[in-house]
């Protein structure tokens, strides 16, 4: 086998033997005379074509029997007569895929025996462009991913922030509100004691000038009368 071999089957199956004959027919590509090739003889060396073979095959059959009571009238009497109805019937399908292609080359010359391997380029390169792909995929989902957690915990920090800079808020509205009451307590307090020591003061100014008045009075009204 110097080039790559494929081979499909597909067919129609109605009985058990053709699925056995599809099945014989894709496994003959398994076969010694499919993974090596005719000896190739060169002067004093022989070589030897080894292929990498793969199968698949897939097929499936079903028969069925069915009797059911038919009734139906004749045209001469009229009368219902009854018959059993027997009814036979099956079907199935199949497919398959086979591939082979070189891989080595056995080489058997008077020095010995050696095996040169079989590079095929456009294999490897499908292999190379196709890790390529998957890398970058998997690379632009992992990026993709993360700039989502990313995205989803800033979000998350901005909320905390907002939670706390309101509850910050909250709490120095409260505190401004109890300092402002204890301030106006205060002030008022501060007002009473103010009203009180006018008051006391002014009692004592009264006291002060009537008790002054009541020693010149005795005098004045000798004055007076004289």
């Amino acid at each position: 086998m110097s080039e790559q071999d494929r081979s499909f089957y597909a067919a129609s199956l109605q009985n058990v033997a053709q699925v056995h004959d599809l099945i014989g027919r894709l496994f003959r590509v398994a076969e010694p005379g499919a993974v090596c090739s005719e000896p190739i003889v060169a002067g004093e060396r022989t070589v030897v074509v080894m292929s990498e073979l793969s199968v698949a095959v897939g097929a499936g059959v079903g028969f069925g029997h069915t009797v059911e009571p038919e009734t139906f009238a004749t045209a001469s009497t009229g009368a219902a007569t009854s018959e059993r109805k027997d009814e036979t019937g099956g079907g199935g399908g199949g497919g398959g895929y086979s591939f082979g292609r070189p891989v080595a080359a056995v080489i058997i010359e008077p020095a010995g025996v050696r095996v040169e391997p079989i590079v095929d380029p456009t294999k490897l390169g499908i292999a190379f462009f196709t890790t390529v792909a998957a890398m970058f995929f998997a690379w632009t989902s992992l990026r993709r991913t993360t700039n989502q957690l990313a995205f989803k915990q800033l979000a998350s920090e901005k909320r905390t922030l907002s939670k706390l800079e309101r509850a910050a808020l909250n709490q120095a509205r409260h505190q401004a509100k109890r300092a402002a009451k204890h301030a106006a307590k205060l002030a008022g307090k501060e007002a009473k004691h103010a009203t009180r020591a006018t008051k006391r003061a002014a009692k004592e100014m009264a006291l002060d000038l009537a008790k002054e008045a009541a020693k010149h009075t005795p005098s004045f009204v000798a004055k007076v009368a004289g």
